[in-house]
């Protein structure tokens, strides 16, 4: 069963999206998690907004990156991609507009 949104049109919070998401994927996939290292991200880059605010995803790819993350966000590598999918996402939509 799907969440419902807010009836007053406000936005909900990041990992109100991401982490539904998270365990789609865990529920699906039997991950193994592997040594964090720096990632070699060929995909787009961010909008100028999330910049403001985010790290570039060549940035926050790297092992260090990925590490405080985790260690200090408590958001594992999972979540941190697809952090930048919905980050990613949010630009496309603002392209077609």
């Amino acid at each position: 069963m799907s969440k419902p949104w807010p009836s007053d049109g406000s936005p909900v919070g990041f990992t109100s999206i991401v982490e539904p998401l998270r365990d789609v994927v865990r529920q699906l996939y039997k991950l193994e998690r592997r040594p964090l290292k720096n990632v070699d991200y060929k995909g787009f880059d961010l909008g100028q907004q999330e910049k403001v605010v985010c790290l570039r995803p060549h940035d926050a790819l790297t092992a260090e990156n990925l590490r405080y993350s985790e260690e200090d966000q408590g958001r594992d590598p999972i979540t941190e991609v697809l952090c930048l999918a919905v980050q990613l996402g949010i630009e496309q939509g603002r392209r077609l507009t």
